[in-house]
């Protein structure tokens, strides 16, 4: 009997994002296949897509979007659209092309493939991704932070905070319930620093603490930069 080899995909939420956005996920991926050690030439022949016209658009689309909101105009708002329309395709052109490429190379396994597609500069879908056990995070989407959180003890109340000014101030604590957490409303283009703690409660019907032991004790921070 055969056994299907698990793919890995890329996952693009592109329509979300607006001009400056995708701009800039546009040059990271741009930047992630320029002298990329998982291509060979004739990879780089096969791209549907070069990076230098990929990051070519992107230049335009940013150029025509100054230009709208010093001008607008339903002409200008339309050609804008256009140049967006034009580079999103590239860019779901190139995530195909990627995919072959990663899973291709990796011949099944899982993280191998993962890895070269984030060379790439591309994001995976969730389903694929084998997560670590260790406090981690990522911004699969624009203002959204996604936290995994290591599971403990039954009776320990996981605890997150973040900041966004390099550790100078804090979040009141946000309890985590599983071991997954999505943050909403950030920053986009701001990098985050994330910190876990955990809190015993008292046992049902000894409620009786020692003195200090509720002063929590942070994990090290993580980054993270939010899309």
């Amino acid at each position: 009997m055969r056994r299907t080899r698990q793919r890995v995909t890329v996952s693009m939420d592109l329509a979300s994002l607006d001009t400056p956005g995708l701009v800039s996920f546009a040059r990271g991926v741009g930047k992630g296949f320029t002298d990329n050690v998982n291509l060979t030439d004739t990879d780089i022949v096969k791209m549907p897509v070069s990076t230098v016209d990929l990051l070519a658009s992107a230049t335009a689309l940013e150029t025509l979007h100054t230009q709208r909101l010093l001008a607008p105009s339903p002409a200008s708002t339309r050609l804008e659209s256009d140049h967006a329309t034009t580079l999103m395709e590239q860019l779901t052109n190139l995530a195909a092309f990627a995919e072959g490429i990663g899973n291709t190379k990796a011949a099944g396994n899982v993280a191998i493939a993962g890895a070269i597609l984030a060379s790439f500069g591309f994001q995976l879908k969730k389903e694929a991704v084998r997560r670590s056990k260790g406090f981690e995070g990522s911004s699969p989407e624009k203002g959204t932070a996604r936290l995994h959180v290591p599971r403990g003890a039954d009776n320990e109340i996981h605890l997150m905070q973040y900041s966004s000014d390099g550790g100078k101030t804090w979040s009141l604590p946000i309890v985590v319930h599983g071991v997954y957490i999505t943050i909403t409303g950030l920053q986009s283009g701001t990098a985050y620093l994330f910190q876990t703690a955990t809190s015993i409660p008292p046992q049902k019907g000894k409620q009786m603490v020692t003195a200090g032991s509720e002063a929590l004790q942070w994990s090290d921070a993580i980054s993270c930069m939010i899309m």
